[in-house]
């Protein structure tokens, strides 16, 4: 029997979070159990105990509502890691599986380990509900014509799996001989950047990653627009938005461009505030 960890954090949306819990439970997997970890970061609206309703035996992990994605999903880690699980599933609370998912990440995975690499990342992909069009998944790597190393979202194949770089950690299923070389999320990092930090260490330190073949699931792009055009919004407050967890904190920045982004890091790690400042301030000074 394999044994599987899904790991997943919610704060304060109950209906999403047990939607996306009951598209977990419906999926069918042969020879293969299920155990749920939800760290629920400080929620005032019941989720905690309405996935308790769904799934009594699930481990709820309670947060002080300042984890975050990262925190979350790493302290659900750091649990089902304890428990030597054969395989770890991320799955996002805004993200609805389809029918028969896992079934196919598991299919494409026992295709890639044994053509290429045990210690193999699959990726599932997820559409916007309404329109149909990828919205999350795998990612390439690319150079922008300054030399900077970047990548870019990377749309399945419907029926071949694709080679890929990193991922977004909205459905990423990871196999122990993965864990066993890099280990949990890195606590450098609070919301964003962590998942594609994960992937792209993965791949440093030898693991192979795929994006699965068709969809896995549905999830509404997230994407918010840049802090710079904020419109009416006052400077100081677009300014600490740059800087919170959902944009560009500046040590975590720091630390994934150092790793990632190659000898020009440092360029990279500087366009964020330089590109900030600059549309915030010297453009609308030239428009008047």
């Amino acid at each position: 029997m394999v044994r599987i960890a899904a790991l997943m954090a919610c704060h304060n949306r109950v209906a999403s979070t047990t939607e996306s819990v009951r598209f977990l439970k419906s999926q069918a997997i042969p020879d293969a159990s299920v155990d749920l970890f939800l760290v629920d970061d400080g929620s005032s609206d019941g989720t905690a105990q309405a996935v308790c309703d769904l799934v009594p035996h699930a481990t709820i992990l309670t947060g002080d509502g300042n984890l975050f994605w990262c925190g979350g999903v790493r302290w659900a880690f750091e649990e089902a890691i304890n428990r030597n699980y054969d395989f770890y599933l991320w799955l996002n609370d805004d993200t609805l599986l389809d029918q028969g998912a896992l079934v196919r990440m598991f299919d494409t995975y026992r295709k890639v380990a044994r053509d290429a690499c045990e210690a193999t990342i699959v990726v599932g992909s997820t559409r916007d509900p309404k329109t149909g069009q990828f919205t999350y998944g795998g990612w390439r790597r690319y150079l922008k014509p300054t030399g900077v190393i970047s990548w870019k979202k990377t749309p399945p194949h419907m029926e071949t799996p694709l080679a890929c770089d990193t991922m977004n950690g909205n459905i990423v299923l990871i196999p122990r001989s993965v864990v066993e070389r890099i280990g949990n999320l890195d606590v450098a990092f609070v919301h964003t950047m962590g998942d594609l930090d994960y992937g792209l260490r993965a791949v440093k330190h030898g693991c192979r990653i795929y994006i699965a073949p068709g969809y896995c699931g549905t999830c509404a792009s997230n994407d918010q627009p840049r802090p710079y055009a904020g419109g009416q919004t006052p400077l100081s407050t677009r300014w600490k938005q740059l800087l919170g967890p959902k944009g560009f904190p500046i040590k975590a920045w720091g630390v994934f461009t150092y790793r990632h982004k190659g000898p020009l890091w440092f360029l990279a790690w500087l366009a964020p505030y330089i590109l900030f400042w600059f549309k915030s301030v010297l453009l609308p000074q030239k428009g008047q």
